[in-house]
């Protein structure tokens, strides 16, 4: 088979390194936030709502930039950046809603928020890796 009509596949490297460099990302992107809101509503005056909003554009960016280069080695483009925020909000529409059912069907509210962010982290790790910062190669 020639190099032209080698099928393409994805390489995205070692899963569980990946795994483990998404973690830390997450926790310095939450960290971010979480200062940022708090910043705002002490220091600025702001409202809970609009801080915390601006914490989290900024932990998005900080979790984009450094996903994007530390932990998926990917190149930086405005496509991977579109991506990265529609599996970001789409995450954050999941935590919400399995937070809302579980508390519906009686699961306490703290374990609720547990168990979302589990499920969204791993959707949103699942989602980057295959589909935000997919690379195509083609096989030798």
């Amino acid at each position: 088979m020639s190099e032209s009509e080698a099928p393409a596949v994805e390489s995205t490297g070692d899963v569980g390194t990946q795994a483990v460099k998404f973690l830390i990302v997450g926790a310095f992107a939450a960290g971010a936030h979480y200062a940022i809101y708090v910043a705002l509503v002490l220091l600025a005056s702001a409202g809970e709502v609009p801080a915390t909003g601006a914490g989290f554009v900024v932990g998005t960016v900080i979790s984009y930039t450094f996903n994007s280069r530390f932990t998926f080695q990917a190149e930086q483009s405005a496509e991977t950046f579109v991506r990265f925020w529609a599996v970001t909000l789409v995450g954050g529409l999941l935590n919400a809603v399995v937070v809302w059912l579980l508390v519906r069907i009686g699961v306490h509210f703290t374990i609720s928020g547990v168990v979302a962010i589990v499920i969204a982290a791993a959707f949103n790790f699942t989602s980057h890796r295959l589909w935000t910062f997919r690379e195509r190669h083609e096989l030798p």
